[in-house]
Parts: structure tokens; sequence; C-alpha cells
């Protein structure tokens, strides 16, 4: 593991250590205080009827809450977790470093994160919704009703019920995004990926002014391509799009660096990048 943990006494001092970034960091709580904490991969909480504490260890930053949040709401690579008191959802994805919060009254039954989504519900499966750590979006993913079960992934959600199964992908459909209205781009750009040097998975975000057929390939230092990310007609928006470090095949590639090119029309555009495998 890349993570450490470990409670002191009789202080009540909680202790980071996160190998990605070789940091330390402590957290005081109250005396007398009972502490629950855990770790999932890169991420850690700690909580008491004090505070909850959140723990990103691949950047080694943390942050500090007045509410006790679920502690199945702790995913490998994000973290959803509700402020019933003031009405508010919390996602965070350690992909973008972002919050994206939902300002709602409905009533939360179940929070779960495994991975990059995390997936709340209301009375049961009469309502379901995800966070999107890709992305940073809340998704209401199925109609109220009676629904019999509900199976969350690392990056996808199956919800069933007696005549038909929803499925969730954020990677291939995130539709029905609840979020602020967007503005359109004036013009074609391509982004610095983030993280960047990263492992495994990075982000890639472009903008179109106008529907265009769009490529966003992969290629070696050596010019050799290595993956097509995207080879479709968009309309105009801003797009994300994450590479996890594999080729045409799916195969892990090795570390160095690597080149992304967008063409879109007569717009080409390349930057480099760094997979640290």
């Amino acid at each position: 593991s890349h993570m450490y943990m470990h409670r002191g006494y009789p202080e009540n001092e909680l202790i980071f250590y996160s190998a990605y970034q070789d940091k330390i960091v402590k957290i005081d709580f109250t005396d007398d205080l009972s502490v629950d904490y855990s770790i999932r991969d890169g991420m850690a909480y700690a909580r008491s009827d004090e505070k909850s504490v959140l723990f990103d260890g691949f950047d080694g930053q943390y942050y500090e809450f007045d509410f006790e949040f679920d502690k199945y709401g702790l995913g490998a690579r994000s973290a959803v977790f509700c402020d019933t008191a003031n009405d508010i959802w919390y996602g965070y994805s350690t992909l973008t470093k972002d919050f994206t919060t939902l300002a709602t009254d409905e009533n939360p039954y179940y929070c779960r994160d495994t991975g990059y989504i995390g997936m709340v519900t209301i009375d049961y499966i009469s309502k379901c919704f995800a966070y999107n750590g890709f992305g940073d979006s809340w998704v209401e993913l199925i109609p109220e009703g009676n629904h019999v079960s509900g199976l969350l992934g690392k990056k996808t959600i199956l919800i069933t019920r007696s005549d038909r199964v929803y499925a969730f992908d954020p990677e291939v459909n995130p539709t029905n995004i609840v979020s602020n209205d967007r503005v359109l781009p004036e013009k074609y750009t391509l982004k610095q990926n983030y993280p960047n040097p990263f492992n495994p998975t990075t982000r890639i975000r472009f903008s179109l002014p106008s529907k265009n057929h769009v490529t966003l390939s992969i290629y070696n230092i050596l010019g050799q391509k290595i993956n097509l990310l995207v080879n479709e007609e968009k309309p105009s928006g801003n797009y994300s799009v994450f590479w996890d470090g594999t080729d045409l095949n799916g195969r892990p590639t090795a570390s160095g660096i690597y080149l992304y090119q967008i063409k879109a029309g007569d717009f080409v555009e390349a930057k480099k990048m760094l997979l640290l495998q």
C-alpha cells in the first residue's frame, strides 16, 4: 500500500502518510472522542462526532468538514458524502481535485463509493443519483419508481427492477448532468492534461466552437499511434476524455513521454504528457 494511518494515544492525534508524495499530515481530534478511520487505495478518511477529514494521498492534501460523513462514501479515486443538516451533497474527484455539490432536500438512504463514481439512493432505491468523478457532475440516473437492487462498480452502476435494467457508464454516456448552464466555446482549444505526470489515468480536455468530426490520438515518442480516444462527429461544446495508459488492445503501456493530438477540421494541435508506471 502507498498509504498509512496511525492514531496516537492519549493525544487522539491521527497521522496520515502518503508514499505518493512522501508526506505526513497530522490531524488533532478532541481527547476522549471516538475516531473512526479507513484507507482505500490513495484515499483516506477519519471522522468523529466533532468533524470529518478527507485525505487525498495522491497530492497530500486534506479537507475538514464540521459534519460526520458516511464511511461507505470513500472510494479509491473519489468520495461522496451528504450534509443532511444543510441539504448539500458533496462529490470529490482525485482526477480533478475538485468538489462538486448538489443542493437538494432529498433524504439520502444509501451513500456509497468504490472507485471513480459514487451513488446515493433515496428511500432504498426509489430514486438514484450518481456522482461522476470523471466529469465533476451529479447525475439523476433513473425515474422515480420501485426498483429491486443496485450494483456499484469502480466505473459503472447498474439498477434493476422487474421489467428492465438501467446502466450508467460516465465515459460512454454522461447524460442528464445536474450542473450549471455552460457557455459554448468561441474557439478550438486543447488543454494540458491533468494530472501530469500521471499514473494510471489522466484527463484531456478540449473545446469545439462548432460541429465537426474530431479525432484525438495518442502517440509514443517515435510517432507511432498507441491509442485512438475519439473518432466521431461532435457538436460544439467542452469535452473531457480520459486515458488510462493502455494501447489499442487494452494493454498497459510503458512509462515515458507521450503525445496527444487533436484534429477537428483545419484545427490540429498536440501536447506532451508523462506516464509514470
